[in-house]
């Protein structure tokens, strides 16, 4: 099993998983979100969820079918003939290898995927497929055995259509939460975004786990404020400093790392003879 979960955006979408597979009493690491590159004029994210070779197969198929569709173009290509070029080929998979399995095994085969579409003159869209259909989405969606823990942690911490540099920490957080109460869910997270001007991003583990330490320091401050029901009490006052100041750690780290990927962004931007280079050590023993 697994963790998908799509939220939309004023400015693009998100969408994170875990990395468990889970079958039997056996678990390994497998990646269940993928790329569609199709130009600077359409590009897709697609996450799958329950059978792992399925949704894989169903993956590729897209991809195949996405290539054609994005060569064979001299223009942009509209959301709507993406939606049907998915929906002919999900349709093929089922009619040709799905709806052929006994009626009494199909539960075993069973996916869904959650896509983001961005096409240059029509922005980004969420989408999540109903066998072969693919349905909108305009606030978030969510599957897997950790949807009751992801729709809590929606409902109490998401805003309605954040922006996406909110959104990205935000699913890499309730996928961590997943991951404590749900066994099935777990392995690295992943988290993929898709912005309306058509780039995408992804978080980087380093980033992940900053997001998870702040949040469990978060989540703990929230607790000291309700200390200040008691009229009598003045630990409540102290709650709010607590979490302005980590608030202010988090927002700290946040500009360090990314001066850091500037940094090295331009680095890779240089010139060879403009790159900086460590001295070269002497092998040679030192002399006496």
């Amino acid at each position: 099993m697994t963790l998908v979960l799509g939220t939309v955006c004023h400015d693009g979408v998100v969408i994170a998983t875990d990395t468990q597979y889970t079958e039997d009493f056996f678990t390994t690491r497998g990646l269940k979100i993928f790329t569609v590159e199709g130009g600077q004029d359409h590009r897709m994210i697609i996450a799958g969820f329950d059978n792992a070779d399925v949704f894989k197969r169903a993956v590729d198929g897209i991809k195949q079918s996405a290539s054609v569709l994005f060569k064979s173009s001299d223009s942009v290509v509209s959301l709507a003939e993406i939606k049907s070029m998915v929906e002919s080929s999900l349709a093929e998979l089922f009619a040709k290898h799905l709806d052929k399995i006994p009626e009494s095994e199909r539960a075993d085969y069973n996916f869904q995927l959650v896509i983001a579409i961005y096409v240059k003159t029509e922005g980004v869209h969420l989408f999540h497929t109903n066998r072969s259909m693919l349905v909108e989405d305009h606030h978030h969606v969510c599957f897997g055995e950790g949807k009751f823990v992801a729709d809590w942690a929606l409902d109490l911490f998401f805003p309605t259509l954040p922006s996406v540099e909110v959104g990205r920490p935000l699913s890499a957080f309730i996928i961590f939460n997943a991951k404590r109460f749900v066994s099935s869910v777990g392995f690295p997270t992943k988290v993929y975004a898709l912005s309306s001007d058509g780039t995408d991003s992804r978080m980087f583990p380093a980033e992940i786990a900053e997001v998870e330490r702040f949040y469990q320091e978060y989540v703990e401050a929230i607790k000291f404020p309700l200390f200040s029901l008691d009229l009598s009490s003045e630990v409540g006052l102290a709650g709010g400093d607590i979490i302005r100041d980590t608030l202010v750690r988090f927002r700290d780290a946040k500009r360090i790392r990314l001066a850091r990927y500037e940094e090295a962004q331009k680095d890779l931007t240089l010139e060879p003879t403009q790159v900086r280079r460590v001295p070269k050590r002497d092998p040679s023993p030192p002399k006496p």
